[in-house]
C-alpha cells in the first residue's frame, strides 16, 4: 500500500485559521479524483500538523500553497525532509506561476496548474517506479537542472469531482463548496485568469445541489459558503440551483454567502439570492476612482459598486465590499477617492454595509506582477518575501507597513502610510468582523435582520 499524506499551508490567527480548514477543499477534490481513479492501492490521508504525518509515515507528501504562505509551505517541507523519507510535492498557485521556486532542496516535484489528473499520475508512476518526464504538468529537478514537461490538459466539467473524499465537519459553524473553476473577468490583480488558462467551467446546478444536499444530511451543514470568485454567475445556473434547492425542500435549512459582482447585480439576482436564503454577499470594489478601475478592474465604475451597494442593503443583506489602496501609478487624488467613497456609505454600517481595506499586492500571476521591472521581481523572489505578500491589514496583526508597497515612485512609502492611517477609519483597516472569532461572526450573519423585500 501507497501511503500519500496531503497538508494545505495555512496561518493560525482568527481569519486564516478558520478559512484555512476550507482551503484544503482543493485538496480533498485531489483525494477523491485520486481515490476514483488510481490504478493502483493507495492510502491518501489529509492532515493539518506535521507531528501526525510523520506518525503516518508516508511515502509521498503533498503540499498545496498560495504565494502569502509559501514560506509556510518550506517550513512544512523541511519538517517533513528532516522526520521522514517521503517524496515531497508541492502544488498550488505559487509554483504554478514561479516553477523556478523548486529549486528549493525541500521540496523534490512541483504539480504545476490544476492537479487531479497529474497527481494520480504522479502516484502511479512512483509505486511501479517509472519516469517522471513523461507526466504532463511537472517541474522537477534533475542532476541539478530544472525540467518541466508540457501542461496537462485541464478536466472535462463532468471529470472534476465533487470533493467529499476525507472531508471531514466543519468546526467553524459553515460548510464550503466550490462551484465552478476559473473566473470569467480579467482583473490586473487576480491569477484566476491564468491559473485555469482562460477558462470557466462552472459545475451544472445538478452537481452543485447534490454537494448541497450531500454537506447537509451527511454533515448537518445549517450555513453553507460559495468560495467561488463568483458564484452567481451564469445567471441561467443560478436560477436553476435556486429552483433544484427549492424542489428538494433545502431552501429552509440552510443559509448561504458568496461572492458576487457589482455589474453582474439587478433585481432579478437580488431575489434569486433572497429566494435562496442568502445571508451575506461580499464583492470587490476596489477603487473609489473610476481612473484605477479602469486599468485594474474594467467593466466596473464607482457609480456600479455604488448601485450595488444600495441594491444589496435594500434587500437586507449583509454586505461586505473589499478596498484597495496602494496600486502601480495610483495617486494621492485616487487614494482620498476611495476613502471618500467609504465615508459617504459610514451611515450604511447599521444597515449591514462592512468595508475592508488593503494593500495591492502584485501576485506572480498577474498582470500587475508582470508589469513590475525585473529588479523588483528579481529582489522579492531572492529575499523570499512572500510572507510579507499580506491579504489585508488584520492579518497577524499587520498594519500597511509590514506589507510590500509597489507604488513608490508616484507615492513615497511614509507618505503613504500616513496618508492611509489619516483617511481610513481603523474599523475600515481592521474590521470588526475579521477580527472576531469565526462563529459570532458566523451567528451574527446567520441571525441578521429578515429580509426587507
Amino acid at each position: 500500500m501507497y501511503k500519500i499524506a496531503l497538508i494545505p499551508a495555512s496561518i493560525n490567527d482568527s481569519m486564516g485559521g478558520a478559512f484555512s480548514s476550507h482551503g484544503s477543499l482543493s485538496l480533498v477534490a485531489l483525494k477523491t479524483y485520486a481515490d476514483i481513479n488510481l490504478s493502483v492501492p493507495a492510502d491518501i490521508r489529509i492532515f493539518d500538523d506535521v507531528e501526525s504525518i510523520v506518525r503516518f509515515a508516508p511515502h509521498m507528501v503533498g503540499i498545496s500553497s498560495n504565494t502569502p504562505l509559501f514560506n509556510v509551505a518550506k517550513d512544512i517541507a523541511k519538517n517533513i525532509k528532516l522526520n521522514t523519507s517521503a517524496l515531497v510535492v508541492l502544488g498550488g498557485y505559487h509554483i504554478t506561476f514561479l516553477p523556478e521556486e523548486i529549486k528549493h532542496d525541500c521540496f523534490d516535484i512541483g504539480v504545476v496548474g490544476e492537479g487531479e489528473k497529474t497527481f494520480t499520475k504522479l502516484i502511479e508512476a512512483a509505486w511501479n517506479n517509472t519516469p517522471y518526464d513523461e507526466i504532463k504538468g511537472l517541474v522537477y529537478k534533475k542532476d541539478g537542472v530544472i525540467m518541466t514537461t508540457p501542461p496537462q490538459e485541464l478536466l472535462a466539467v463532468e471529470e472534476i469531482p465533487i470533493p467529499m473524499g476525507g472531508r471531514v465537519a466543519s468546526i467553524v459553524g459553515f460548510e464550503a463548496v466550490f462551484s465552478a473553476r476559473g473566473c470569467p473577468y480579467c482583473c490586473k490583480f487576480c491569477s484566476q485568469i491564468k491559473f485555469w488558462r482562460g477558462k470557466t467551467r462552472c459545475f451544472s446546478a445538478e452537481t452543485v445541489v447534490l454537494d448541497i444536499r450531500c454537506l447537509h444530511e451527511n454533515f448537518g451543514a445549517k450555513y453553507i459558503v460559495f468560495t467561488d470568485d463568483l458564484f452567481i454567475y451564469p445567471i441561467e445556473r443560478l436560477r436553476s440551483i435556486v429552483s433544484l434547492l427549492e424542489k428538494e425542500d433545502l431552501l429552509s435549512k440552510i443559509h448561504f454567502d458568496g461572492a458576487i459582482r457589482a455589474n453582474l447585480v439587478n433585481d432579478e439576482v437580488m431575489n434569486l439570492l433572497k429566494r435562496m436564503n442568502v445571508r451575506r454577499v461580499s464583492f470587490g470594489a476596489e477603487s473609489g476612482s473610476d481612473l484605477i478601475l479602469k486599468k485594474y478592474k474594467p467593466s466596473t465604475s464607482v457609480d456600479i459598486n455604488q448601485r450595488c451597494i444600495d441594491l444589496c442593503l435594500s434587500y437586507g443583506f449583509l454586505t461586505t465590499v473589499s478596498f484597495i489602496v496602494g496600486f502601480p501609478g495610483e495617486t494621492k487624488d485616487d487614494l482620498l477617492q476611495t476613502a471618500a467613497f467609504i465615508r459617504r456609505n459610514t451611515d450604511k454600517y447599521s444597515k449591514g454595509f462592512s468595508p475592508a481595506v488593503t494593500v495591492c499586492q502584485c501576485f506572480p500571476g498577474t498582470d500587475a506582477w508582470d508589469e513590475l521591472c525585473e529588479s523588483v521581481k528579481r529582489d522579492i523572489i531572492l529575499n523570499q518575501q512572500w510572507d510579507k505578500m499580506k491579504l489585508g491589514f488584520y492579518q497577524d496583526s499587520a498594519g500597511a507597513e509590514n506589507q510590500l508597497y509597489f507604488n513608490e515612485d508616484i507615492i513615497p512609502r511614509n507618505e503613504f502610510l500616513e496618508l492611509v492611517n489619516k483617511s481610513f477609519d481603523k474599523k475600515v483597516l481592521y474590521p470588526n468582523w475579521s477580527s472576531k472569532p469565526i462563529p459570532d461572526y458566523v451567528k451574527k450573519i446567520a441571525s441578521w435582520g429578515k429580509f426587507k423585500k
